[in-house]
């Protein structure tokens, strides 16, 4: 609250006219428009001189967000929410006639030396006759659990064993029933799915 006089005015703090302040140094009241201090003689008496900050304040501060609880968490700290299971691929089993039965983790590519076309595990099959391309064919599993077979632009192409046969189209994927084998050159391959597969 600050008072007025008769005259309605705020009055000058500390006794202080509006052409008067006090030396930042020896603090004697004298004119504003003083140079030196007419007492101890310093410089610009009136000049407003801050503090630096402190060191510690001037360098940024890195804050991490913390992330918003849950109102379950809100409730009971000590509660942690389990991630619910990730559901395994089923595995990818293939017979071959050349060679044992290999079981793949996901997807495959088949050929004498393949590639590991866009993630698939590469399969290297025996193929005595060498009309297996580098990379023959892909063998993946859908979501559905379904076999699907691709002819990797192969140079003898791929061949259901079924009646009647059937030349996949390279670079088409088709979905081959369970049990069918495919030729592929001088090999002949069986895929299947073992494990769980999706219910439909």
């Amino acid at each position: 609250m600050q008072l007025l006089d008769d005259a309605g005015t705020i009055p000058p703090a500390d006794g202080l006219t509006v052409d008067e302040g006090r030396c930042r140094q020896c603090r004697r009241l004298q004119p504003v428009t003083k140079t030196r201090c007419v007492q101890c003689g310093i410089a610009e008496p009136h000049r407003v001189e801050l503090a630096p900050l402190a060191e510690s304040q001037s360098e940024p501060v890195d804050v991490d967000p913390q992330p918003e609880p849950s109102p379950a968490a809100a409730d009971d700290p000590g509660l942690t929410r389990p991630r619910p299971p990730v559901p395994e691929r089923p595995t990818l089993r293939l017979h071959f006639t050349t060679q044992e039965t290999v079981d793949v983790d996901g997807n495959a590519a088949i050929g004498r030396n393949p590639s590991p076309v866009e993630g698939r595990q590469p399969v290297s099959v025996a193929s005595p006759g060498r009309m297996l391309s580098r990379t023959h064919a892909l063998v993946d599993v859908d979501d559905a659990g379904r076999v699907v077979v691709t002819d990797h632009h192969s140079g003898n192409g791929v061949e259901t064993l079924t009646e009647p046969p059937m030349w996949l189209t390279p670079g088409q994927p088709y979905v081959i029933h369970p049990g069918t084998t495919l030729r592929m050159g001088d090999v002949e391959c069986t895929p299947e799915v073992v494990g769980d597969t999706p219910a439909e």
